[in-house]
């Protein structure tokens, strides 16, 4: 969660890190050269304008999500096609927010910052934002935008969104037969020690009639799962690092596994109970199935309506800023 804040953080930091160099530089003036202009086809409204610098900051702001530096290598054409169509949908949401009176309500902004500001200890915040050039109102007024998106598609495009009862059905009815079953799983615990004479010296002790494995778990295992007694809960094939299958689905309740190791150290499992494949009922399966129609509809809904919005608009490009550097 905080990984995700901090990066929405210092993307309001990617213009003046662009631009600003280091502190001790003075900025220089920001880039105002249009990339993209939406003229209004009615020739009614104003001409909507994607500047050079918002489009060169929306394009550091994903290098620095994808690489965690502002200076990552250059953005592939398809992504920064998907920058530009994002700056542009953004606007195009902003406007018509603007037009309908749509923004978000205060309590939301303030939910939402209450949320930010509970993910740092104290000072951590402050320190991160001076570090990315902004003020918390900066980020203030990015949450404040992105909360009003959503609003007005709330409002315009999803009021009427629904899956009925009849839908849901027939979509579950449809689904393939492997979905259609829980699989094979597993029970187990393990116990993870650092070193190989280690791990199979405990293989020894738990061979005694009288051994307690999730005693010797919470004594012995360097694993975060050491203080429940090891234990792993269920999981099926597949649903857990390598070194689990390999250890775990040869076992019959009440087994211990060989020595296994891996990069943590030397895991020795044991599984506790195992639960046969079985066919899920049609209670288990609907509201999974009516939250991806409803995903589905929402989707198509947004599409919808954004088509709309942009068929109000010619959309001249023009030469396009260079690469990154």
């Amino acid at each position: 969660m905080k990984v995700n804040l901090r990066h929405a953080i210092c993307s309001l930091a990617c213009v003046a890190a662009l631009l600003g160099g280091c502190r001790e530089r003075p900025a220089p003036p920001p880039l105002e050269r249009p990339v993209v202009e939406l003229v209004p086809v009615s020739g009614e409204g104003p001409t909507l304008t994607i500047t050079e610098g918002e489009y060169k900051a929306a394009r550091a702001r994903l290098r620095f999500q994808r690489a965690e530096s502002l200076y990552a290598k250059k953005l592939p054409e398809r992504l920064r096609e998907h920058v530009l169509q994002s700056l542009i949908t953004d606007r195009l949401l902003e406007v018509e927010a603007e037009r309908l009176h749509v923004r978000a309500s205060t309590a939301a902004v303030a939910r939402e910052m209450a949320s930010v500001r509970a993910s740092y200890q104290e000072g951590e915040l402050a320190g991160l934002l001076a570090d990315t050039y902004q003020s918390e109102a900066d980020l203030v007024r990015a949450v404040e935008r992105r909360l009003t998106r959503q609003a007005l598609l709330e409002r315009e495009a999803f009021a009427h969104v629904a899956v009925g009862d009849a839908e849901v059905d027939a979509a579950v009815e449809a689904l393939p037969e492997a979905d259609k079953k829980v699989p094979e799983k597993i029970h187990a615990a393990q116990i993870v020690l650092p070193t190989e004479e280690e791990a199979t010296t405990l293989v020894r002790a738990l061979g005694r009639k009288d051994a307690d494995f999730a005693a010797l778990a919470r004594a012995a295992s360097i694993a975060p799962e050491g203080a429940r007694g090891g234990d792993l809960g269920w999981f099926a094939r597949g649903e857990m690092p390598a070194v689990f299958d390999e250890a775990c689905w040869p076992l019959q309740p009440g087994e211990v596994s060989h020595v296994v190791p891996s990069q943590f150290g030397f895991h020795v499992c044991k599984v506790l109970e195992r639960a046969p494949e079985r066919p899920r009922t049609p209670e288990e399966l609907r509201p999974t199935v009516r939250a991806r129609l409803l995903t589905e509809a929402r989707r198509a809904a947004e599409a919808e309506y954004l088509a709309r919005l942009a068929a109000r608009y010619q959309v001249v490009r023009h030469e396009p800023p260079p690469a990154e550097e």
